[in-house]
């Protein structure tokens, strides 16, 4: 995969090039925001955890499930598979976490309907996942893949509900219980299992 951005250089622009290059910026906004963490800086006049969960949330929910889209769409468009439905998930999961993180500044119930939209498409994709991995050559890969697609599930139910709660008021979920919850399941179950299902997949690939 070329390093920097490649949205400049390409003068037609499949989906799958947006999704690895709105990752990369997922990236870039994730790193700044754990700086501004460390450092101290109150912008906007937005206070700890929340600064910490930006930065937690770019490189999970944004980086990581940004490329996880983009080689499901690749992988299912050199097998033959209906990408319309698809290229509609990648494209609402790519594009949401910016929604959120609108809904932070402006709008409780922008932000509580654009994260039960992420949690939806997310988990939409996760299931399309599992659907495609049949189709993998690694049986190791299949077996990360299938299981990055199963963590997710109830991660994003957890977080769908403290979304809703949160905009309703009640402490259904705290920030902690989140933290040990949703976080785990999304950071090392569904963003790390997958990723590593798909290096794996590439590998093999490559050496046949």
């Amino acid at each position: 995969m070329a390093s920097g951005l490649t949205l400049l250089r390409q003068k037609n622009k499949p989906l799958v090039t947006w999704a690895v290059n709105v990752g990369k910026i997922d990236l870039a906004i994730a790193g700044s925001w754990l700086v501004v963490s460390r450092l101290g800086i109150r912008p906007l006049g937005i206070q700890e955890p929340i600064e910490l969960l930006t930065a937690v949330h770019f490189h999970y929910t944004g980086f990581a499930t940004a490329l996880l889209a983009g080689a499901l769409l690749a992988h299912s468009g050199r097998n033959g598979g209906r990408l319309s439905v698809l290229k509609t998930i990648v494209a609402l999961v790519i594009v949401t976490p910016y929604v959120v993180a609108m809904g932070f500044v402006c709008s409780a119930t922008l932000k509580m309907v654009a994260a039960v939209v992420l949690s939806a498409s997310v988990a939409v994709l996760a299931g399309s996942q599992f659907w495609f991995s049949r189709n993998l050559t690694s049986r190791t890969a299949r077996t990360y893949i299938r299981l990055s697609a199963l963590c997710v599930f109830v991660g994003m139910a957890l977080a769908t509900t403290y979304a809703i709660g949160d905009w309703l008021k009640q402490d259904w979920l705290l920030i902690p219980r989140m933290a040990s919850t949703h976080g785990v399941l999304n950071g090392l179950g569904f963003s790390l299992l997958g990723l590593l299902g798909w290096l794996v997949q590439m590998s093999d690939h490559s050496a046949n």
